[in-house]
C-alpha cells in the first residue's frame, strides 16, 4: 500500500506537469490533446506495475484500491481522522471525475473496507455519495483482518496483561477529540468499537489466548452490551490510576458513547436504568441516591474483572465506604462487657444469640435446618425485637452484642426510608436489603443490621385506597418479604409493640421486653457509671437506686454532674448533687399516659 501510494503521487506529479505543458503546446498549435492519457488511464498504468497483487484487493476497481492506498498511508503517518475530499483530492485531477470517486468509496463501505463517521449536524451524512466529501472515514473490518492478517499475536499471559491491555487502549481513546468520540461506537453492533486496529488486535490476541480470562468472558457471561462493558471498564481504571477520564461522573460515561441530547436518556437507561446488568447484578454502585451523583465499580464488579475477592477491605474501609451512603450509618461499637446491665431474661437470650452466631453454633443451626421436613417461613437468620419504653438500652443492647460479635453495626432510621413521594420508600427498602446482602458476602460475616423506631416502618396496615397508604402497604409486603428470607443478624427497636402489624411476629425469632429497671438493676446501673476514685464519701448508692430512673436517665444524670464537679474544681461526684439532677431529670420527664404513649424519651 505505501509502494503504491508514493508510485501514485510520484505519477500523479508528473502527469500533470506534462498536462500543463502539453496545454501550453496545443496553445501554440503543436501537440493534439488526444495524445494525452486521461486520469484513469494513469491509475491502471500504476496498478498494472504491482508484482502479485494481494488478494484482498483483486475485486475492487483501480480507484478504489488507489483510495485505500493513500488512505493507509495518511494513517501511518499519524492522522486517524480523514475525511472523503481530502482522499478525492489524492487522486483527481479532472473535477467531473469527483462522482467516480464518491462511489468507488461507497463500494469500499459496503465492502467494509472503510466506515462512514457519523458528523454531528451534518446535513450531509444522509445523502450519499455526497456525504463523503465532509464526514471522518475510519478503518472498517475488512481493512483490519487484511492489515492484522500478516501480523503475528501473542495470546496474553494472565487476566492483568488482558486489563493492562483493554485499559491502556480505553486510556488512548478517551484521550481523543472528545467531540467526535461518538464516531468509535458502532450502534449497529451494540457499541462494538471500531476506532482503529488496537480494539481488533486485543480481539485476536484472545482468539490465541488458550485459558478463560476473567475480564474478557464477563461481557457474555453477564449479558453486557459493550457500551456497558466499557462503561464498567472505565471505572475499574479509574479506580486502578489507569484511565483519565471522568467515568464516575454518569453524565461524563454517557457523552463518551453519544453526544445527541435525543440519544441521552436512552443511553442512561441503558447504562443505569432499573434493567441494565450493571445495576441488576450489582455491578456497579453510586454514592447519594439513585446513580445521580458518583458511580463506583462495586465489589461484585471487582471480582468479576479480576476473578477474586477484592483484598485489604477490612472493616474500617468498608464503614467508610457505607458512611458515604444514605442507606446506613455504620459504627464498629467496643463496649467493656461488664458495662453493659441488662435485665436477666435479655442477658440469657444475649448468651444464646452470641453462641448461635458462633462458628459451631452456625454449623449445628444449619444441621438443623436441613433436618427439617420443610421450611417453615422462618428466617434462617437472627431477627430479634427489642421493646420497651425510652432509655431501657434497646440502642445499647444492639451494640453490645455487635461489640461481642466484633461486627460492624448498621443503623437504619425510619427518617431514611419514609419518602413523600410515591415509590421512593419501596426503593428505600429494597436497597436495604440488597446492600446488605452484597456487605454480608464481602465481609464474610454478618453484620448487625439496626432497625430504629421499626413502629414506623413495620406498623399495622391501612384500609385506605389512598395513594400514601398504598405505599405504605408495599412498603410492608416488602419487608415482609425480606425478613423471610433474612440470612444475617437483624435487630429491630420500638417503644410500643402493639403498633406492629401482627404478621411481623413470626418473623422475629427473639421478641425481648426491655422494661424499666428495678431497684436492684438501678443499683449496678449507678455503680457502672459512677467511678469509686471519684466519689465522695458521703455517697449512698442505696438512696440512688430508690429513685425511678431509666438506664438512659442515669447516664444524662452522671453527665451533668461530671460538669457541675469540673466547675467546682474538685471534680467529686457528690451524693447532693446527683440526687438534685435525678429528681430534676423525673420532673421534666412525659408523664401524660406515661412511656407507652409513644412520647420521645430521652437516652437510648
Amino acid at each position: 500500500m505505501l509502494t503504491l501510494s508514493a508510485r501514485h503521487e510520484k505519477a500523479k506529479e508528473s502527469y500533470e506537469e506534462r498536462l500543463e505543458d502539453a496545454g501550453n503546446r496545443r496553445r501554440r498549435g503543436g501537440e493534439k490533446a488526444g495524445e494525452i492519457k486521461d486520469e484513469f488511464g494513469l491509475h491502471r498504468g500504476v496498478i498494472a506495475r504491482l508484482r502479485g497483487k494481494p488478494k484482498c484487493i483483486k475485486g475492487l476497481d483501480d480507484a478504489a484500491v488507489l483510495l485505500l492506498a493513500h488512505y493507509f498511508r495518511t494513517r501511518l503517518g499519524g492522522d486517524e481522522l480523514v475525511s472523503g475530499q481530502e482522499l478525492i483530492y489524492k487522486l483527481q485531477i479532472e473535477p467531473e471525475h469527483s462522482i467516480t470517486y464518491l462511489a468507488a468509496l461507497d463500494d469500499l463501505q459496503r465492502r467494509q473496507w472503510l466506515y462512514l463517521a457519523k458528523m454531528e449536524n451534518d446535513v450531509l451524512f444522509e445523502n450519499p455519495p455526497l456525504c463523503w466529501l465532509s464526514a471522518q472515514i475510519i478503518p472498517g473490518r475488512t481493512f483490519h483482518e487484511a492489515i492484522n492478517g500478516g501480523m503475528s499475536t501473542t495470546a496474553f499471559a494472565s487476566n492483568d496483561d488482558y486489563l493492562d491491555a483493554v485499559l491502556g487502549y480505553l486510556d488512548r481513546l478517551t484521550k481523543g477529540d472528545r467531540d467526535t468520540s461518538g464516531f468509535f461506537w458502532d450502534n449497529e453492533a451494540n457499541g462494538r468499537p471500531f476506532y482503529d486496529g488496537r480494539w481488533q488486535h486485543i480481539e485476536q490476541r484472545l482468539l490465541q489466548t488458550p485459558t478463560s480470562l476473567p475480564a474478557a468472558t464477563l461481557r457474555e457471561k453477564f449479558r453486557l452490551s459493550y457500551y456497558q462493558y466499557f462503561c464498567l471498564l472505565g471505572l475499574f481504571g479509574v479506580q486502578e490510576n489507569i484511565v483519565d477520564y471522568d467515568f464516575n461522573d454518569p453524565q461524563d460515561a454517557i457523552r463518551l458513547f453519544t453526544h445527541k441530547r435525543s440519544e441521552r436518556q436512552q443511553m442512561r437507561e441503558h447504562l443505569f436504568g432499573e434493567n441494565s446488568p450493571l445495576r441488576k447484578r450489582r455491578l456497579i454502585e453510586a454514592d447519594g441516591g439513585e446513580f445521580g451523583q458518583s458511580l463506583r465499580v462495586a465489589p461484585a464488579g471487582i471480582a468479576a474483572l479480576t476473578g477474586h475477592r477484592p483484598r485489604g477491605r477490612g472493616n474500617a474501609a468498608l464503614l467508610r465506604h457505607l458512611q458515604r451512603s444514605q442507606i446506613f450509618a455504620a459504627e464498629l461499637p467496643r463496649l467493656k462487657k461488664d458495662s453493659v446491665v441488662l435485665p436477666s431474661a435479655v442477658q440469657e437470650a444475649m448468651t444464646a444469640i452470641l453462641g448461635g452466631e458462633s462458628p459451631r453454633g452456625l454449623r449445628q443451626r444449619r444441621a438443623w435446618c436441613r433436618s427439617l421436613p420443610s421450611e417453615w417461613g422462618a428466617p434462617t437468620g437472627t431477627t430479634i425485637l427489642l421493646y420497651g419504653p425510652p432509655g431501657t438500652g434497646k440502642t445499647l443492647t444492639a451494640q453490645y452484642l455487635a461489640s461481642e460479635l466484633r461486627r460492624p453495626l448498621l443503623k437504619v432510621d425510619a427518617a431514611s426510608v419514609l419518602s413523600m413521594w410515591v415509590g421512593e420508600s419501596e426503593k428505600h427498602v429494597r436497597r436495604i436489603f440488597d446492600s446488605y446482602a452484597d456487605l454480608q458476602r464481602d465481609l464474610g460475616a454478618a453484620p448487625v443490621l439496626l432497625l430504629n423506631e421499626a413502629d414506623q416502618l413495620l406498623g399495622s396496615r391501612m384500609a385506605s385506597a389512598d395513594s400514601v397508604d398504598k405505599m405504605h402497604n408495599n412498603m410492608q409486603n416488602l419487608f415482609l418479604e425480606g425478613l423471610e428470607r433474612f440470612s444475617g443478624i437483624l435487630v429491630a427497636t420500638t417503644n410500643r409493640r402493639e403498633l406492629l402489624e401482627a404478621a411481623f411476629s413470626r418473623r422475629f425469632t427473639y421478641k425481648l421486653e426491655l422494661p424499666p429497671p428495678d431497684q436492684g438493676l438501678r443499683r449496678r446501673l449507678w455503680e457502672r457509671h459512677l467511678p469509686a476514685s471519684r466519689l465522695a464519701s458521703d455517697f449512698d448508692f442505696t438512696a440512688l437506686a430508690e429513685m425511678n430512673l431509666t438506664g438512659g436517665e442515669i447516664r444524662l444524670v452522671v453527665e451533668k454532674a461530671v460538669r457541675r464537679a469540673f466547675c467546682r474544681g474538685d471534680n467529686l461526684l457528690r451524693q447532693k448533687d446527683l440526687q438534685e439532677l435525678a429528681r430534676e431529670e423525673l420532673r421534666v420527664r412525659p408523664q401524660a399516659g406515661g412511656y407507652g404513649q409513644g412520647h420521645i424519651g430521652f437516652g437510648r
